[in-house]
């Protein structure tokens, strides 16, 4: 009787597999996965997908997803897209499908389609429906006096990895940066007239800063539609290198991404157009130096590195200082303000940096997409106090 049912059920499979193919032509329904356990992953994946495919109306596409779903609120706005549906009820189809052909028509290539290594989609316009809905945000913004001009920032600590080890099992700490190294810059913002909200859903210390200005929304004050809402509105985003970061990427909004690591100049397609980044140091302690900028896009870096990648090659991480951090957002402020056109003295700082990868001719061509494309830029002024690592 099992084998039965086991002969029964291949033969079925085979037949969906077959019918599928032989109607591609005229109607292509596809399958794939999407990582929706990471905030990261589920607005980069989609993103990019429904930019690939967003011009072509013959094609259906079903994604079976991992639970639980990180951010419900933007998970709803893109099941309103066109031809695309997320559901678990076809997991088994997507799976049947892989086991037959891992490289069929017929499923979403994660890699070529969601994940790609090089993506320019921020330099489109937005694949996210718009929102109809503002009451919640207006309430708020209303209740709290903040007028146009606030800032969200975030950032990565401890408390959050804790809290979400069981969905990445990966070692991701050197991420982390703490959160009163913001102190002098939202101190700047509030007195030149900005709010500073502190998104983000889980915070291992507060910031202890005191004014009405200022407004934590962490933790037990949480609320996914609003965080989303804010983020899309505010005047630009500050943050690491880390999942959150993608959401203001899917509103086509800024960001100034500081403690960038790891050190990836492909990478940086992934973020907002129009952002401005500062790393995270590496000091070798065999040689006694910091790495330069060209020997940290070098390093070989695996995300799926089972120990700590940085430690294990005997380097420190150094994250920004107050002041870097600081002085790199009166940029970010000055750069939108100018309608993200460069000054002589800020093309000419880039330059510095850019031209130290011209001998890769790997990284020519994309090098030039990413500065005239994306716009994306390096902060000027942590070019100017570290000096040292260009080569």
């Amino acid at each position: 009787m099992v084998y039965l049912k086991k002969t029964l059920k291949f033969l079925i499979s085979y037949l969906i597999y077959f019918i599928l193919n032989l109607i591609y032509p005229i109607l292509k329904i596809r399958f794939g996965r999407i990582y929706a356990s990471r905030i990261g992953h589920l607005c980069y994946n989609v993103d990019n997908y429904i930019s690939k495919v967003k011009d072509k109306k013959n094609i259906i596409t079903f994604f079976c997803y991992d639970e639980p779903v990180s951010n419900k609120f933007i998970f709803d706005l893109f099941k309103k897209k066109k031809n695309i549906f997320f559901t678990n009820k076809i997991r088994f189809l997507y799976y049947i499908i892989k086991n037959i052909n891992s490289n069929s028509r017929l499923l979403v290539a994660f890699f070529d389609e969601m994940h790609p290594r090089i993506s320019y989609t921020s330099a489109s316009k937005r694949n996210l429906p718009k929102i109809r809905n503002y009451n919640l945000l207006n309430d708020f913004l209303k209740e709290n006096n903040i007028n146009e001009n606030f800032i969200c920032l975030s950032n990565r600590d401890n408390l959050y990895l804790k809290e979400t080890k069981s969905l990445d099992k990966n070692f991701h700490d050197f991420r982390n940066f703490k959160v009163n190294s913001y102190d002098k810059t939202i101190k700047y913002l509030i007195d030149n007239g900005y709010s500073v909200i502190r998104v983000g859903k889980i915070s291992e210390n507060p910031i202890n800063i005191k004014s009405d200005k200022f407004i934590d929304l962490t933790n037990q004050n949480y609320n996914e539609e609003l965080q989303v809402l804010l983020i899309e509105k505010c005047y630009f985003f500050i943050g690491g290198s880390t999942g959150i970061s993608q959401i203001p990427r899917l509103f086509r909004n800024p960001c100034l991404l500081i403690n960038y690591i790891p050190f990836d100049l492909l990478e940086m397609t992934a973020w907002s157009k129009n952002s401005i980044f500062l790393p995270k140091k590496l000091f070798d302690l065999n040689k006694k130096k910091f790495l330069s900028f060209v020997e940290m896009n070098n390093l070989k870096y695996d995300i799926h590195y089972k120990g700590d990648f940085f430690k294990d090659k005997n380097l420190d991480v150094i994250d920004n200082s107050e002041d870097e951090i600081l002085n790199s957002c009166i940029e970010m402020i000055n750069f939108k303000k100018n309608g993200f056109l460069r000054s002589e003295k800020s093309i000419f700082t880039q330059n510095k940096f850019w031209q130290q990868f011209e001998d890769n001719i790997k990284l020519e061509r994309n090098i030039f997409e990413i500065r005239e494309i994306l716009n994306f830029g390096i902060s000027d002024y942590f070019i100017n106090k570290n000096a040292e690592l260009l080569k």
